[in-house]
């Protein structure tokens, strides 16, 4: 009984997270319903095929700045709506037609409360950067996540 407890509350938690991010425009999936146990919401591709993970994807390098730059707003998105991913990594993004969709948000931490969740953001920016270095992108993921953080602190996200 605690362990379907506990899976509905992450389920739960999951859901307005999505929500929240999806109602501010961030790259997620749609939420469109839920149960106690499972939600459902877009599925990213087309009906022969489901977008693969940007860890499998070969890019253009045109196209990883472009998407590199996505990734970054979104970010800035979550931290804007005091959320930090805590496990954003190239398999954790799934890239179709061009546009990244971020997936896997049950671990997101509240940045208000969290007393990890810069730590977090620059573990998120660290992976995230280390798939973008193989198209010869260098960065400060600890300096980036630094700026980031004292804009989050300041209002100005």
């Amino acid at each position: 009984m605690g362990r379907a407890v506990q899976f509905g509350a992450w389920v739960s938690a999951e859901w307005e997270t999505m929500r929240t991010l999806y109602e501010a425009h961030a790259d997620v999936p749609a939420p469109i319903s839920r149960t106690d146990n499972c939600i459902l919401m877009t599925h990213v591709g087309d009906e022969e095929e489901s977008a693969p993970v940007l860890a499998n994807v070969s890019l253009e390098r045109d196209e990883a700045e472009a998407t590199l730059r996505r990734i970054m707003k979104n970010v800035e998105l979550f931290l804007a709506n005091d959320l930090v991913h805590a496990d954003l990594s190239a398999f954790n993004i799934l890239c179709w037609d061009g546009v990244p969709t971020i997936i896997d948000l049950p671990q997101a931490v509240d940045a208000r409360t969290n007393p990890n969740a810069l730590m977090l953001l620059e573990r998120d920016l660290r992976n995230v950067y280390k798939y973008f270095s193989r198209y010869g992108v260098a960065a400060d993921p600890a300096r980036i996540a630094n700026d980031l953080w004292r804009m989050y602190k300041r209002g100005r996200l």
